[in-house]
């Protein structure tokens, strides 16, 4: 530096993005004379597979983003934050964001 020189600094402050918090997504299942298996694809869930007695519900841990629940091929009632996969009706589908907590419960009619 020379005499009468006058130097700035400035800083640049940059804000990182936030860690996305996991979602939970609960799965439940009513319905007689059926125990059926789940499979949960999406962002990390866990677990992915399970299987629910008729009244029982599982929570999955997941990460925010769209989200498929596949169950067994009974043409279930659904109810919920999720819905009817349009290209499998036997299937849920929903998009969940990061820190919130959505349920999905599977209703299985029995006909006879």
């Amino acid at each position: 530096m020379h005499a009468g020189e006058t130097q700035s600094c400035s800083f640049l402050n940059i804000e990182e993005e936030p860690e996305p918090q996991a979602a939970t997504l609960t799965v439940c299942t009513d319905g007689d004379n059926i125990i059926p298996t789940y499979s949960v694809t999406g962002n990390n869930p866990s677990p992915s597979q399970f299987t629910l007695m008729s009244g029982e519900c599982q929570d999955v841990t997941i990460g925010p983003g769209m989200y498929l629940i596949v169950g067994p091929n009974t043409f279930p009632e659904l109810s919920g934050d999720c819905s009817r996969d349009p290209n499998d009706i036997d299937n849920a589908v929903g998009e969940i964001q990061s820190g919130e907590t959505q349920s999905c419960t599977f209703t299985y009619l029995v006909f006879g």
